[in-house]
């Protein structure tokens, strides 16, 4: 570094460009906001990964992109893959690691999405698990908020970027089964060289923290978001921190250099008193140097030499300058984003006070003006979770997670409710639930499989549905406090039977139109007949 000016302050070149790739905080300001709301799968699966297992899909994913030989890609198109979307010959705009969902993926929580993204980062970027935590939130409503748009993509990403993204998959969609195939998130990367904790590219907090997704986390969230809010704050800090102490040193570097440069120009000032002393002494100047003259010769080396020193001065004196230009950018960039995350630290204290206050206010409401209905999530499909509303303000207070229960299928069992929920898909599964009344938070789910149109009927303290085991159905006798299956009929019934309840056992009809009548202890057929 300190003997050749034109490399001696290489590392400031990097500061210099970060702050050339800060995006415009006017710009992003009046861009619009959307209301995002993940609609996720959220009932019974046919069998459930670990969150460990979740997180390492990412992880394998940068392990493979780091392990590649210069390969823009690792995974499978099919089900997961990432794209590392670099362009060093452009400049202006923001590179990108595009995170691809493929058709065969079967991903269908934001929770679970948030866990492969936090993995990928973690283990690509450097990230600690929080970070990488808070992170993955904003990455996923900055996409959702920029679903489809492609004009703004192509305004901030390098035309690289571009080339991955179309119309119909640029971001995330907020319904989990338009992810497969239909979704491709976008991470915005720095190009200075170091993010917070990341080695290399790192995430642009500062574009994923922009008005439109800050606006969606405040009205999306009963509790405006501050938690994960707060988390990038703390993040955003701690880069600026970094950036201070990174301009100090390329300060320091620059005062080293400018202090190398005037001891070279002292040196050639004297080397040049020098040169006219010799000179003058030798009666002649290198011009009237006779040929093959010794000492003319000498002269003449010497004169060279030193243009050639006062040439490299120069050159080193501007590149000085230049780094000191790049250096006060960077700064002024530094404190904008240090203006910015101190105004957002206001807003959140700000929030955390309202929270509070509504908190307080919906304490207090009339309870008896607060009923429980069933919230259809698509009003054209059967799927529907429980809410408590209050009639006169027609303001929610409460929602069950589980949003995939049979709208018709509810039953008021006493302390609970209990309702047919979950969809026959892959990776889902059709079970019974129990719900609790004062939170609607699920507390019991069945181990076997249930027709998903099945009619729930209570007998004495029993709780009959249609099991399904194999494409076949059966009637099945469950404990409505546990949702254990007793025992099920030992003859198939069909999935649409009726339950008729007679003196001389359950009367049900049978796949073939018959019926059968079951005894009641052990659902056996105790008759059977056509019809």
């Amino acid at each position: 570094m300190k003997k050749i000016i034109a490399i001696a302050l290489a590392s400031i070149v990097a500061v210099g460009f970060a702050g050339a790739q800060s995006p415009d905080e006017p710009e992003i300001r009046s861009a619009s906001s959307a209301k995002v709301e993940f609609i996720n799968y959220e009932g019974p699966h046919s069998a459930v990964d670990s969150a460990a297992a979740i997180r390492g899909i990412g992880v394998e994913l940068a392990a493979s992109l780091k392990a590649g030989t210069g390969s823009a890609t690792a995974g499978n198109d099919a089900r997961y893959a990432v794209i590392r979307a670099v362009d060093p010959s452009e400049t202006g705009r923001f590179e990108a690691d595009i995170l691809v969902i493929g058709a065969s993926a079967q991903v269908d929580h934001i929770r679970n999405l948030r866990l492969i993204i936090s993995g990928y980062l973690e283990t690509m970027h450097g990230y600690s698990r929080e970070n990488a935590r808070v992170l993955s939130v904003f990455i996923t409503v900055y996409n959702a908020v920029h679903r489809c748009d492609t004009a703004y993509f192509g305004a901030k990403y390098k035309a690289v970027v571009l080339t991955y993204l179309s119309k119909e998959n640029a971001g995330l969609s907020t319904r989990y089964d338009e992810w497969p195939g239909r979704s491709r998130i976008v991470i915005p990367l720095t190009s200075s060289g170091t993010a917070g904790e990341a080695k290399g590219p790192g995430v642009d907090t500062g574009t994923l923290s922009e008005k439109p997704v800050i606006d969606s986390m405040e009205k999306d969230n009963p509790d405006k978001g501050v938690e994960d809010r707060k988390g990038m704050v703390d993040i955003r800090e701690g880069e600026i921190d970094d950036a201070k102490k990174a301009a100090e040193a390329d300060r320091a570097a620059i005062a080293e250099e400018e202090k190398r440069i005037e001891a070279e120009k002292a040196r050639l000032a004297g080397e040049k008193a020098a040169l006219e002393r010799d000179k003058a002494a030798a009666g002649t100047t290198g011009e009237e140097a006779a040929a093959g003259d010794p000492q003319s010769a000498e002269l003449t080396k010497r004169e060279a030499e030193i243009a050639a020193g006062e040439k490299e001065v120069a050159a080193g004196e501007k590149a000085v300058e230049e780094k000191k230009a790049a250096v006060t950018a960077a700064e002024a960039g530094t404190a904008a984003a240090e203006a910015s995350v101190a105004a957002e630290r206001a807003d959140i204290a700000g929030d955390m006070k309202a929270a509070i206050a509504e908190e307080v206010a919906a304490k207090q409401e009339d309870a008896r003006a607060t009923i429980l209905v069933v919230e259809l999530v698509d009003p054209n499909a059967p799927y529907a979770r429980l809410a408590m509303v209050n009639v006169d303000k027609g303001s929610f207070s409460k929602r069950s997670v589980v949003n995939t229960i049979r709208a018709d299928s509810l039953m008021d069992a006493g302390g609970a409710y209990i309702a047919v929920a979950g969809k026959p898909v892959p990776g889902g599964a059709v079970r019974l639930v129990r719900l609790r009344k004062d939170s609607l938070e699920q507390e019991k789910e069945s181990a076997v499989d249930v027709f998903p149109d099945t009619n729930l009927r209570m007998v004495g303290t029993e709780l009959f549905a249609i099991v399904s085991e194999g494409g076949k159905y059966y009637l099945g006798s469950f404990d409505p406090a546990t949702l254990t299956l007793n025992r099920r009929s030992s003859v198939e019934v069909s999935p649409f039977t009726w339950l008729g309840d007679s003196a001389k056992g359950f009367v049900v009809q049978k796949p073939d139109g018959g019926f059968a009548i079951l005894g009641k202890a052990d659902l056996k057929p105790v008759k059977e007949f056509a019809r």
